[in-house]
């Protein structure tokens, strides 16, 4: 919601109340999405960096995969 300066100044005392109740308003809906934002934001870092700190080098990779071959032959 934008409003200039000099129709703000022609509004009579009842319009400014409600002005003032949209742009509360409109600035609670700003803070929830903001802080829902917020929240995916850190999700997805989360996600991001565990995915990498779970990764196995070659070595690694490869004992997980003879033991998975013998698991599964027995």
């Amino acid at each position: 919601m934008v409003i200039d300066e000099q129709a703000l100044s022609e509004l009579d005392a009842e319009q400014l109340r409600e002005v003032t109740q949209r742009l509360l308003a409109e600035l609670r809906h700003q803070r929830a999405l903001n802080e829902k934002l917020t929240y995916e934001c850190a999700l997805l870092k989360r996600l991001k960096f565990a995915a990498q700190s779970e990764r196995h080098s070659a070595d690694q990779k490869s004992l997980l995969e003879d033991e998975m071959l013998i698991s599964t032959q027995k």
